[in-house]
C-alpha cells in the first residue's frame, strides 16, 4: 500500500515536473518572437526615415539647382545636370 502512495506522488511530481517545463518553454519562445517582432519593427521605422531623409536631402539640392535631374536606379541616385 504505501509503495502504491509513493509511486503515484513520483508520477504526479514528475508530470508537475513536465509542465514546469513546458510552460518555461512556451513563456521564453513568446518572449523570443516578442524581441524578434519589436526588431523588426524598428529597423522598419529606421529604413523609412532613412528613405524620407535622403528625398528631403535630394529635394533639397534640386530646389537648390533647378537645372539638377535625379533618376533613381536600384537604390541609387544618379545626379544629371541640364
Amino acid at each position: 500500500m504505501i509503495i502504491a502512495v509513493v509511486i503515484t506522488i513520483l508520477a504526479l511530481l514528475g508530470l508537475v515536473g513536465t509542465q514546469i517545463y513546458w510552460i518555461s518553454n512556451a513563456v521564453n519562445l513568446r518572449q523570443a518572437n516578442f524581441r524578434r517582432s519589436v526588431d523588426e519593427a524598428v529597423n522598419k521605422v529606421v529604413h523609412n526615415l532613412e528613405k524620407m531623409e535622403t528625398a528631403d536631402r535630394i529635394r533639397a539640392r534640386m530646389y537648390e539647382n533647378p537645372g539638377l535631374i535625379i533618376y533613381e536606379y536600384h537604390g541609387f541616385y544618379l545626379r544629371f545636370v541640364s
